[in-house]
Order: C-alpha cells, then structure tokens, then sequence
C-alpha cells in the first residue's frame, strides 16, 4: 500500500510540474509574451512537444526509476534555461562575427549568415541535458536499488 501511494504522490508532483512549468513559460516567455525565450517558445508552440518529456517521465516512474523520473522532470525545465542562456550566448557569438567580416568589406555566404542566426538552446544543449539526466538518475536508480 505504501508504494501505491508513494507512485500516486510522486505521479501528481511530475504532472503538477510540467502542468506549472508549461503554463508558467505559455504565459510569460512565448513568441510576443512578456518574456521572449526561444526554448520555451518551441515547446509552447506545440504541445505534443511537452508531451514527449512528459511521457518519459511517467513511463520512468511507472518503470520504478522514481529519482530519474524526478529527475528528468527538473532537468526538462533547466535544460530550457540552459539551453536558452547558452544558446543565445552561442548565437550572439555568431552574429558579432558575421558582422566583424561584413564590417571589414569581406563577402559572406548567405548559407554562413543563416547559420549564425541559429539557436542552439533546444537541440542540441536541451536534448543533451534531458538525455544526460535520464542516464545519471538511471545510474542512481541502479545504485539505490542495489543497495536496497
């Protein structure tokens, strides 16, 4: 009875969270919102993209991998502001040296320009996070199980 309730309490804290954090960046940090983040604009736009982390994260928990279902509910969301921090950084980096060669009268290929113009926070720093989260608690999993 107590895993029973255990799974239902920790199944209620994972949607909870995603249901919060989707509405959170649906309201503020979506195209033409208060906030505009790339990252949670992308996964906003269409919600089957949430979705998918959503799905993994209960079908973990339901797997028994309670601290890499827990886990990767965190990372979904840090791996947004990692990816939208470091990806803009990356893009700006881009875009000042695009502009430096064009500055100094040297042509560029347009296929370069498009390049720099792209964001990076969803793939691959997003998917990194999110895969590197599900391997590390999956690896705590084992080890608390063993353990146990």
């Amino acid at each position: 009875m107590y895993k029973i309730k255990q799974k239902l309490n920790s199944f209620i804290f994972i949607v909870l969270i995603y249901v919060v954090g989707y509405t959170i960046c649906n309201i503020y940090f979506s195209v033409g919102k208060t906030f505009e983040a790339y990252t949670a604009g992308w996964f906003t736009h269409s919600s089957l993209r949430m979705f998918i982390p959503v799905a993994i994260s209960l079908i973990l928990l339901f797997l028994g991998k309670n601290i890499t279902a827990i886990a990767t509910t965190v990372s979904c969301f840090a791996g947004m502001l990692i990816g939208e921090w470091l990806g803009g950084f990356i893009r700006n980096v881009n875009l000042e040296r695009i502009n430096e060669v064009l500055n100094s009268g040297i042509s560029v290929d347009s296929s370069e320009i498009a390049h720099a113009h792209m964001h990076y926070g969803i793939i691959p720093i997003w998917v990194t996070v999110f895969i590197a989260t599900v391997v590390i608690g999956l690896i705590l999993d084992k080890k608390r199980n063993k353990k146990n």
